[in-house]
């Protein structure tokens, strides 16, 4: 905290306080927000190729897909 020259209002509401701390840090330090992670299981297969062709219809690049099981 000292890095970033944050004082502490007792005065003040703790969140727009931390807001600005965050904004602070995030010039000395690479922070950045986690990235969602979703489970989703299906009974057939053909439900969970008709959720990947949405997502890549939908979100074109803007997701990871981890790991692919099928449900026997």
């Amino acid at each position: 905290m000292s890095e970033v020259n944050c004082k502490i209002n007792a005065n003040k509401a703790a969140k727009p306080q931390a807001m600005a701390f965050i904004n602070d840090l995030k010039k000395v330090l690479p922070i950045e927000r986690a990235k969602m992670h979703l489970r989703v299981s299906f009974l057939s297969g053909d439900q969970s190729e008709s959720l990947l062709k949405w997502l890549a219809d939908s979100f074109a690049n803007k997701y990871t897909l981890v790991s692919e099981k099928a449900h026997e």
